[in-house]
């Protein structure tokens, strides 16, 4: 049988939605930055994130981590040194 469509029906009155400022220091900020550095500090941001909400969530209601999943992640700002890098929203 071929699938066409897939329709995901998303239950609305147990979706949960929260935003964190989370700070990142480089570890060796002396150095340029390269597209492997940043890869791994957006992981790593989201990582933490992604933690920290789940933990929120399981304080606020009766559901382990195990029932929980992530539908969507997003950055929304990127700054350095206090300086707006890239405005994503």
């Amino acid at each position: 049988m071929t699938v066409e469509h897939i329709i995901i029906g998303t239950p609305f009155s147990e979706t949960y939605f929260s935003a964190k400022k989370i700070n990142y220091i480089r570890s060796f900020p002396e150095r340029d930055i390269d597209t492997k550095e940043l890869q791994e500090i957006v992981s790593t941001v989201q990582n933490k994130a992604i933690k920290t909400f789940m933990r929120d969530i399981e304080k606020s209601v009766a559901y382990k981590r195990s029932d929980l999943g992530l539908i969507s992640s997003q950055i929304s700002k990127i700054k350095m040194d206090s300086h707006v890098i890239s405005e994503l929203t």
